[in-house]
């Protein structure tokens, strides 16, 4: 799980404590699928606007994390290589990430509040940062146990932040798919939702 630094002495990087012991590695190569590019490369630093006090809004790994994120240091590029093609036989419109790419979005700082069964994603900054667009993006990213059925947030927020309105109501859990099709330009029957 993520945390969210608001900051007003960072500019730039973030300390060496608060990072990683080296720079992470990647390959402009690399292709994924659409949304998940998009959301990565929009994952970063952003200043706020029009607040009594902006900040920089950094996202930054727990302490003590490991492999850039990842449960594990094993992942092969062959493996996920081989699976391109059934990617784009499914239609599904890949990208690679650009690294030189240093400016992020607020797509990633929605506090998600369950409401009965669904959710809303709540924006803890002026809601000029927060587009339908961050929204959509952002609800890819909606995790429920499944055993629990309690969510499993992606960033860890703070009590006190603020409620700035919401951006995205009513979202049921299985929204995700939905998400991720209307991000890859498919079909509106799979993720249109009935009036």
């Amino acid at each position: 799980m993520l945390s969210c630094i608001p900051s007003t002495n960072i500019v730039g990087l973030m300390p060496r404590a608060l990072g990683f012991s080296s720079p992470p590695t990647y390959s402009k190569d690399l292709e994924l699928p659409l949304p998940f590019a998009d959301a990565i490369q929009n994952f970063g630093v952003f200043e706020t606007r029009s607040m009594l006090s902006n900040y920089f809004m950094i996202p930054v790994y727990p302490e003590g994390a490991k492999y850039e994120g990842r449960s594990s240091e094993d992942w092969h590029y062959s493996k996920y290589g081989s699976s391109l093609h059934l990617l784009k036989e499914c239609g599904i419109p890949l990208n690679s990430v650009d690294t030189c790419i240093k400016d992020g979005s607020a797509w990633w700082t929605y506090k998600i509040r369950e409401v009965y069964d669904s959710f809303d994603f709540q924006c803890i900054i002026p809601f000029l940062h927060h587009t339908d667009h961050s929204a959509i993006l952002s609800s890819m990213f909606l995790l429920v146990d499944g055993n629990t059925k309690s969510l499993l947030p992606i960033i860890k927020h703070h009590t006190d932040d603020q409620d700035y309105g919401v951006r995205l109501r009513e979202v049921p859990s299985g929204f995700p798919f939905q998400s991720f099709s209307a991000l890859c330009h498919a079909s509106r029957e799979l993720w249109e939702f009935p009036c």
